[in-house]
């Protein structure tokens, strides 16, 4: 007996019998565990369209499922492996050595990796950024006064005096952090002062 469907009002013949089996599910887990993969990779894979593969998600919920944990699953090794980075690591490592009389010797030993500056900036940079991303936002607040002829500033023109601005205001945080440490140097000169006083 034939398998009909019904569209808009039409018996249409049943469509092309899906490629699907159920062992694609823990392929794709596994592909995307191994390298990120989109859709579009997906679908190359299994020699589909991305429509099918959409299809698939929705008709096949442990197809959907084996994506889900196969894309999480490699996020969080490279989450891990980002933080082993930044932090230090070590694991266990066996060396051959030629021993007296040409015999090899296996030495169990433990391998250190030192902190990486790179993955440890990534790393927070992304976890915190508002403290450690490089771009820092620069707030100027306060009016803007008119001796009376108001004029158009070119971009060069505004960079060049905000530039001299952010100049001023180093300058100035330097010389109150120079007295800041000379008040410092001070300090223990003045208790002392006090306790003999």
């Amino acid at each position: 007996m034939k398998r009909e469907r019904l569209t808009k009002g039409i018996i249409m013949p049943p469509g092309r019998k899906t490629k699907y089996l159920t062992e694609f599910a823990s392929i794709a887990e596994n592909v995307c565990l191994l390298k990120n993969c989109k859709d579009m990779d997906l679908a190359k894979i299994f020699e589909i369209s991305e429509r099918t593969l959409n299809y698939w998600k929705k008709k096949y919920p442990e197809f959907l499922q084996a994506l889900e944990r196969g894309k999480e699953g490699a996020d969080i090794r490279v989450a891990r492996s980002v933080y082993e980075a930044a932090v230090g690591y070590e694991h266990p490592e066996v060396k051959i050595f030629l021993g007296p009389k040409g015999k090899p010797v296996i030495v169990k030993t433990t391998k250190h990796y030192p902190p990486d500056i790179g993955a440890a900036k990534m790393w927070l940079g992304n976890r915190q950024p508002e403290k450690w991303k490089d771009r820092q936002e620069l707030a100027i607040n306060g009016k803007v006064k008119f001796d009376g002829e108001r004029r158009i500033f070119t971009d060069l023109e505004l960079a060049a005096r905000l530039s001299y601005l952010i100049e001023k205001a180093i300058q100035r945080k330097k010389e109150h952090d120079l007295l800041e440490a000379e008040e410092a140097k001070k300090l223990p000169e003045r208790i002392d002062e006090e306790k003999g006083g």
